[in-house]
């Protein structure tokens, strides 16, 4: 029983920042869960229910994509 998960996105671009430097952050339920960098996975804890996942890419100049959401339901 645990309530690790694997979350994978697509690949975000940019007319500047290269691929490999972009970052991903990740959100469980509103808190920041963890953090990749130029790679379109990550793993975080959620809690037993449902979960809201949350991915926003974020590129050298600081520019903020719009969030990508999820739900998961993690049975109890």
């Amino acid at each position: 029983g645990s309530t690790e998960m694997q979350v994978s996105w697509g690949a975000s671009t940019d007319n500047v920042t290269p691929g490999n430097v972009i970052i991903y952050e990740m959100y469980v339920n509103g808190v920041h869960e963890n953090s990749a960098i130029g790679t379109t996975q990550t793993t975080g804890y959620g809690v037993r229910g449902d979960n809201v996942i949350t991915v926003i890419a974020i590129d050298e100049a600081g520019n903020r994509s719009t969030a990508g959401t999820t739900r998961l339901f993690i049975p109890g």
